[in-house]
């Protein structure tokens, strides 16, 4: 990375930073992993990203991980399927959402 990173100060919860610190072992040079983790933020569905602003906060980093990987990928489904099903005829809808309600109670009866 040769290009000039501005220096910046931030204040982060103690407990985060702590399991950053671990997460990105052994590396020290957080900036560029940081700069990713910024880019992600910006560019997440703002309820992800309000929630991930309260996980941040947490006492519990690791059941924050948790959630916040849960809510990221129904983000991503949400978006992908409101993609993909918007480009079915009404008919093609109407099915897939028959087969998802009719896996949904498989599902739901296997727990």
């Amino acid at each position: 990375m040769g290009e000039n990173f501005l220096k910046r100060s931030y204040y982060l919860p103690p407990q985060l930073c702590s399991e950053w610190e671990k997460f990105h072992s052994p590396s020290k040079n957080y900036s560029p992993s940081m700069a990713g983790g910024m880019l992600l933020y910006m560019v997440v569905e703002p309820k992800v990203r309000e929630l991930l602003r309260k996980l941040a906060c947490s006492e519990d980093i690791e059941a924050a991980k948790i959630e916040a990987h849960k809510e990221l990928r129904e983000a991503i489904v949400d978006a992908y399927l409101a993609g993909f099903v918007g480009n079915l005829s009404e008919a093609d809808r109407k099915l897939l959402l028959r087969d998802a309600i009719r896996s949904e109670k498989k599902l739901s009866r296997k727990k």
